[in-house]
């Protein structure tokens, strides 16, 4: 499986673009990760006026996975230290 890599900022606004397609069009969309459904965004109706406290939740998220990207695993998938 190939892995793309984007900026933070475009990886965001493709994020937010597809956060929107949820919202307003109501799709259902299944981001992966090796396969494995990571996150599933739903249209909620009404109720998404939480996006805001989501998103911020989302950016930390986000913050936190690209710092554990930059740290060095070896062959089994443990974390030099």
């Amino acid at each position: 499986m190939e892995t793309t890599h984007y900026p933070v900022t475009e990886a965001r606004n493709k994020l937010s673009s597809l956060i929107n397609r949820a919202v307003k069009d109501g799709e259902r969309i299944v981001l992966d990760l090796h396969g494995l459904p990571a996150v599933v965004l739903v249209p909620v109706g009404a109720e998404h006026v939480m996006m805001d406290a989501f998103l911020a939740q989302l950016d930390a998220a986000v913050a936190t996975a690209l710092q554990l990207e930059a740290l060095p695993f070896d062959a089994d998938g443990d974390v030099l230290t």
